[in-house]
């Protein structure tokens, strides 16, 4: 057993001689002369910012709609259910859908029933704009100033 560790040893040390020999055959070992380069200067290229795309208008002029008062829908694929009713508008004759705003107001609260017929007037805004009500589907804000029921 000693004699196999022996000339594993050796062995090791005529593979280290081997490797070195060659070392020193096949490279410099010294240290050559930097060639003197004139010294370029580097274009500092900067990626394109992409332009920032134009954010939609809010509709400044106050809009009317008519439509039925409702519980505004919650959007396909939301798993959040909840028992509150956001009050809402679904537009007549299309598939849209407000939130109302009522906090312009100057009377209480809406004492429509739900499902009736209503016309609102008050200010638009689209739902890109907003940051809550991100559950339900709608097309936006309709921050009212008149609401009134439809016979």
């Amino acid at each position: 057993m000693k004699q196999i560790i022996l000339s594993l040893i050796a062995l090791s040390v005529v593979g280290l001689v081997v490797v070195f020999m060659y070392y020193d055959r096949h490279y410099e070992t010294q240290p050559r002369e930097m060639e003197e380069q004139p010294i370029r200067e580097v274009e500092q290229v900067v990626p394109p910012v992409p332009p920032t795309p134009p954010r939609p208008e809010t509709n400044q002029a106050p809009i009317t709609v008519v439509g039925y008062l409702e519980c505004l829908p919650i959007k396909p694929g939301v798993t959040e259910t909840t028992l509150e009713c956001a009050v809402g508008i679904a537009i007549d004759r299309s598939d849209g859908h407000m939130a109302l705003d009522a906090s312009l107001l100057n009377s209480a609260p809406l004492d429509i029933p739900m499902g009736s017929k209503v016309t609102a007037t008050g200010m638009f805004t689209p739902h890109m704009e907003l940051s809550t009500l991100e559950k339900y589907d709608i097309d936006g804000v309709l921050k009212v100033t008149s609401v009134t029921a439809v016979e």
